[in-house]
Order: C-alpha cells, then structure tokens, then sequence
C-alpha cells in the first residue's frame, strides 16, 4: 500500500529489500539518542527482527502499524509509526519516527 506525501515522497510498509539501507541509515548514534526504541550500533540482525515483526504485525491485525518514509525514486529516507496500539481496544498511541542524515 502507498500513500502519497508532497513532492513526491511517500509511505509504504517495509520489505525485505529495505535492509541494506535501515543498517546504513541507523549507523548514526544520533537516530539512535533520538529515539526510544532504535538499539545502537545497529545490526543486520536487528534489522531482519524489524523486518520480521512489522509483517507478522500488519499480518495479524490486518493493517500496518509501522511505515517507510520513501522519497520519488522509492528509497528509504526514514520510518513512522505507532506503538502501544491495539486497534478496536483503545484508542492511545505513541507516534515515533526518524529521518535519514543525509
């Protein structure tokens, strides 16, 4: 699913084939400082886990929870999403994101 944001980037769930660049982008300890949830220094393994858990996740509750920040040409630049939300049981959540440094 892709939802059109302005001047052409965009969200869509992750894929396997975002790994390479979730390791390069979250080797910088700043993402990591910035945020709750990003472990530093970030590995390949952490970023299968990822991987692994927002599709079992979008898969049980039928909707995505967690995106990809993607730019025109289908990159990914960064990630959005919500924790602590269970969907028809409450209606908290926390929205976390981060950017890519360059």
């Amino acid at each position: 699913m892709w939802r059109a944001l302005k001047d052409g980037y965009f969200l869509s769930e992750f894929v396997p084939n975002d790994k390479p660049l979730l390791v390069q982008h979250l080797a910088e300890k700043a993402i990591s400082d910035l945020t709750l949830t990003v472990p530093y220094p970030y590995t390949e393994k952490d970023a299968d886990w990822w991987i692994e858990h927002v599709t079992a996740q979008t898969k049980k509750i039928k909707q995505p929870l967690q995106w990809a920040i993607r730019d025109a040409e289908a990159k990914l630049i960064g990630a959005i999403g919500l924790s602590e939300f269970v969907p028809g049981e409450g209606h908290k959540s926390e929205l976390g994101y981060w950017m890519a440094k360059p």
